[in-house]
């Protein structure tokens, strides 16, 4: 009994390992991976709109870090920590541009993001032909066109927000009637098509006149610009301009 009970054991033994033998490799499970995921960023630290960027920068540089601490973006088997790359753009298209291609060329970056500057023409014509995401906003400087930018992302709806914000404020003051724009030259050039739809939907929405002023830029006396919206009777004023332009079109208008 002993002997068969060990001829049985003997047998199983080898049906077993034959079996392993004619049985189909296993594949090894993948190896996990980490891998880096560099993001470029184009933001003004110098220049009128230099406080955008500044202000900006530390808050992503602490959104990156609280990702890597959390074990980094999963994709697949593999893990990615996220590498931030700054440029300066001064809020210009031409640095903007030169920026992209240095994070693309120079630093190996797979997106650029967080892109609020007026150059996104600029920025796009390098990003696209690359398939480099870009991820920008909506607004003045934006040219988009689906046919050709099908890299880039609308990230922020600053259009959208800007509208909403005039408009209330237009309602607040009933007797207002007129909104006036301004903005550096280079937006015209970018999107006044989609300026002029925008004008035309809160026109008949709300009743609402726009009035568009444009100035070159650089420009630091804003009062002929002032002088002009009074002369077409306009009501608020909305700037699409740097901190800098902002703050002295402000200040010049209430030196009037």
């Amino acid at each position: 009994m002993k002997k068969a009970f060990l001829t049985v054991g003997v047998v199983l033994v080898l049906s077993i390992m034959l079996f392993t033998a004619c049985a189909p490799a296993q594949t090894a499970a993948p190896v996990s991976t980490v891998k880096t995921l560099k993001l470029g960023a184009l933001m003004p630290f110098t220049g009128g709109a230099a406080q955008w960027g500044l202000l900006m920068r530390p808050e992503m540089d602490v959104y990156a870090e609280l990702i890597n601490e959390d074990g980094g973006i999963k994709v697949g088997n593999d893990t990615y920590q996220i590498e931030m790359h700054y440029i300066d753009d001064s809020f210009m298209p031409a640095p903007g541009a030169a920026g992209a291609r240095k994070l693309i060329y120079d630093e190996g970056v797979t997106a650029i993001v967080g892109y609020f500057s007026a150059g996104s023409a600029a920025v796009a014509g390098v990003t696209n032909p690359e398939k480099v995401i870009f991820i920008g906003r909506t607004g003045s400087g934006v040219n988009y066109n689906p046919d050709n930018d099908k890299y880039m992302i609308f990230g922020t709806p600053s259009a959208e927000n800007v509208a909403y914000q005039v408009v209330a404020a237009m309602k607040a003051f009933p007797n207002y009637k007129v909104i006036g724009w301004t903005a550096p030259e280079a937006a015209r050039q970018a999107a006044a098509e989609a300026f002029d739809e925008m004008d035309k939907a809160i026109e008949d929405r709300y009743g609402l006149k726009s009035y568009r002023v444009y100035y070159p830029e650089g420009t630091t006396n804003f009062t002929p610009y002032i002088v002009k919206m009074a002369e077409n009777g306009v009501d608020l004023v909305s700037s699409g301009g740097s901190v800098l332009e902002v703050a002295l079109l402000a200040k010049q208008r209430w030196a009037e």
